[in-house]
């Protein structure tokens, strides 16, 4: 597959995941990471549909309609045989195996899972840090606008840090060995 599309895996992975610390991660959000980089892995290590020999002649294909429809794309061979690509759901299936496998050989991680390792990161240099520095300050602010909208609360930046470490999260991230 070469050194380009590695770098280009990196380039991609830096430019999304950039200030990604920040973001309150919602599991419609972390589908969307999961699906980019799917799609972007497949562009790069996917490779091309596989096509089989159908077996028939070119003119043989008005009377099968299922393949008539694929034939029409001018798959056909020299010899006059038409060549039926794959089915897609498996072209999906099986670029989307070979580009997660050769991203594990090389050490590579999830975007969801970077993401959370920066954000953990971010939290514990926050929590750690000595003096009144408004990131701090703010980890710590309860809005005094009253009570919140109805309806579902939207997610919190530190609603997944209390779900893992519990309501004092910040004692928790201040140790560097996480």
């Amino acid at each position: 597959f070469g050194e380009a599309p590695l770098q280009m895996a990196l380039l991609a992975a830096a430019a999304v995941l950039y200030g990604c610390s920040a973001w309150a991660l919602t599991q419609k959000l972390e589908v969307v990471l999961r699906t980019t980089r799917r799609k972007m892995l497949r562009m790069m290590f996917g490779g091309r549909r596989l096509t089989q020999d159908s077996g028939k002649a070119r003119d043989d294909l008005a009377e099968d309609a299922s393949v008539a429809s694929i034939g029409s794309q001018d798959n056909h061979s020299d010899d006059g045989f038409v060549q039926v690509l794959e089915p897609w759901p498996d072209f999906i299936k099986r670029t989307t195996r070979r580009a997660e496998r050769i991203m594990k050989s090389l050490g590579m991680e999830d975007w969801v899972l970077q993401q959370r390792k920066k954000k953990w990161r971010f939290a514990g240099k926050t929590a750690r840090a000595a003096d009144s520095r408004w990131s701090k300050r703010l980890l710590g602010w309860i809005p005094s606008y009253g009570s919140r909208a109805a309806g579902r609360p939207v997610t919190r930046w530190s609603d997944d840090l209390r779900a893992v470490a519990g309501e004092d999260w910040q004692s928790v991230a201040k140790d560097e060995k996480l």
